[in-house]
């Protein structure tokens, strides 16, 4: 899976350089079940293995359970979450398949 460049944002932790992104909309999951929120991140130049990050929250544009649960996504958690996924054993150099890693908001 390669994210698009269009609509990602850049971000460099650890002097590596990310590309980051959420859709831009709600999956069928996401907007009417109030499913979590999905991000990817995979290094800026070439895309090997994508961290695939779940957040315990929902989307802002749900129709369900409404914008108190939901939280925003800032580029401070992303860097955390690539830190965190790195120790865990995501290696974004080597080709493979999508990492998981799950993230909670609170």
């Amino acid at each position: 899976m390669t994210i698009s460049k269009k609509g990602s944002r850049k971000i460099t932790v650890d002097n590596i350089t990310y590309r980051w992104s959420i859709r831009r909309k709600p999956t069928y999951d996401q907007e009417c079940m109030g499913s979590n929120m999905l991000a990817s991140v995979e290094l800026y130049l070439t895309s090997c293995c994508t961290l695939s990050i779940e957040f315990q929250n929902v989307r802002f544009d749900n129709l369900v359970k409404g914008i108190e649960n939901a939280k925003r996504i800032t580029p401070k958690i992303i860097e955390f979450c690539i830190k965190d996924a790195k120790n865990k054993g995501w290696k974004p150099e080597i080709n493979g398949g999508t990492f998981k890693y799950k993230y909670d908001i609170d």
